[in-house]
């Protein structure tokens, strides 16, 4: 049975206590964006007690010690601290989440989906990883691409076999225009993405 994994999501949020603290105070400059472009189309009002939040299921109550939540669409509401606690972390550093982003890219975007992933048993995500941590400065190694060499003169294709670079270690059966070299911060995150493609293709294998 295939299986499947709910998409990673960011939230924005923030405590009613410290909404009702900046409100009162009429410091609204401590408070969030999006929160004060929500009071100012009538979102949300206030009282010294907590929030009242309009959404299209009707007004919902958020006390003080109550977060307000802002979703993917943009919408609020709010959410009890035990079951913030329970549900949310921190966001990962820009760093992981760039690599988590990256790795969501290559499923959505290139295809690489875990069935695809199982296939390459022959260590080659792994060999690709390095290669971008290497990066385009490390040893080299001629290959052939079969395709249009016209370099885009013309209207009409002109096929045959051109060569280009490619790291040394890159794996032989990939195709060398997957070579795709970036700056050094993204190549290191799709290094990072292939890790864990990798990582997550042995525990696959690993399970009984």
């Amino acid at each position: 049975m295939t299986q499947f994994r709910k998409k990673p999501v960011v939230i924005e949020a923030v405590r009613v206590v410290t909404v009702l603290i900046a409100v009162m105070s009429v410091e609204w400059g401590d408070l969030p964006d999006w929160l004060k472009e929500a009071y100012a189309r009538d979102e949300w009002t206030f009282n010294a007690d907590g929030i009242t939040i309009r959404t299209l299921e009707g007004e919902m109550r958020a006390e003080k010690g109550d977060w307000i939540i802002r979703g993917v669409q943009g919408e609020l509401y709010p959410c009890k601290p035990d079951i913030f606690a329970a549900t949310y972390e921190t966001a990962a550093p820009s760093a992981l989440a760039d690599i988590a982003a990256e790795r969501q890219r290559q499923i959505d975007a290139e295809g690489w989906t875990v069935e695809h992933d199982d296939e390459h048993s022959d260590g080659s995500l792994a060999l690709a990883a390095a290669c971008y941590a290497e990066g385009p400065s490390g040893r080299s190694r001629v290959a052939k691409i079969t395709g249009d060499v016209s370099g885009g003169r013309g209207d009409t294709p002109v096929w045959g076999v051109r060569k280009v670079l490619v790291p040394v270690m890159w794996p032989q059966t990939w195709c060398p225009s997957w070579w795709k070299p970036k700056d050094r911060r993204q190549d290191l995150v799709r290094a990072g993405a292939l890790i864990v493609a990798e990582i997550e293709r042995l525990d696959r294998r690993a399970k009984p």
